[in-house]
């Protein structure tokens, strides 16, 4: 069996790392444009004859092509005559900033997506995670950049007493509900109620946000227990 992976992109040059995970994963899902039926192929070396590219930038995949050692393969590669007026050598942008790679994009005469991961991470904000692409490109191609949203933020606030409603639960949890996710954003803040005989309306004792000080991190989830009657 022939695996043919150069009919609708480039592979080699835009999904590398991607085709490497198949290949050992041991199988690929394709889609037929025509009727969207997936189809499942096997990668095992045993079955496959030959594994054929099509590409204008075999680099990537070259940088780990001895994970291929076991697959007998076939390479075209296309080389073309047009200058930097047409085609544009796009660089990594790993751990460059929005603003120095927008500056990068419009030089360069590409277009530039951004989205943010929703991770935080030590990586400072606006910084560049990955890119879906690199190498040889074409003007005005896209390529869609992943940002870091940054490092998690801690906060510290209080919480007093005219903050809580002496018998009205609700209105405690409208209350704080106002304060903690309007002040502290990024971090999640789960509310429920637990039925006591006394003190409704009060923090339960079991409840992470508490009557004083407290200290919240970006990311993580804190239990707001308020004390009801059923």
């Amino acid at each position: 069996m022939l695996i043919n992976t150069g009919s609708r992109t480039d592979i080699p040059a835009f999904f590398s790392k991607w085709f490497l995970n198949r290949i050992e994963e041991g199988s690929v899902c394709t889609k037929n444009p025509y009727n969207d039926d997936i189809y499942r192929y096997s990668l095992d070396s045993k079955i496959i004859d030959c594994l054929c590219f099509c590409t204008k930038n075999p680099k990537p995949l070259l940088d780990n092509i001895e994970q291929l050692d076991k697959y007998s393969q076939f390479w075209f590669v296309t080389i073309t005559p047009y200058g930097r007026d047409i085609e544009v050598n796009v660089p990594s942008f790993i751990n460059k900033t929005k603003t120095e790679i927008q500056n990068s994009c419009n030089s360069l005469g590409i277009k530039c997506n951004f989205t943010y991961n929703n991770t935080y991470s030590s990586v400072a904000k606006d910084t560049c995670l990955s890119q879906d692409k690199t190498g040889v490109m074409i003007k005005g191609s896209l390529v869609n950049i992943t940002l870091s949203i940054g490092p998690a933020k801690t906060y510290t606030f209080v919480i007093d007493g005219s903050l809580l409603t002496l018998g009205n639960p609700e209105q405690t949890k409208r209350t704080l509900q106002t304060k903690l996710q309007n002040n502290y954003p990024g971090v999640n803040f789960n509310f429920s109620f637990k039925a006591v005989n006394s003190g409704i309306g009060l923090l339960h004792p079991d409840s992470q946000i508490k009557v004083g000080q407290n200290t919240v991190v970006q990311g993580k989830t804190y239990n707001v227990i308020i004390q009801s009657s059923n």
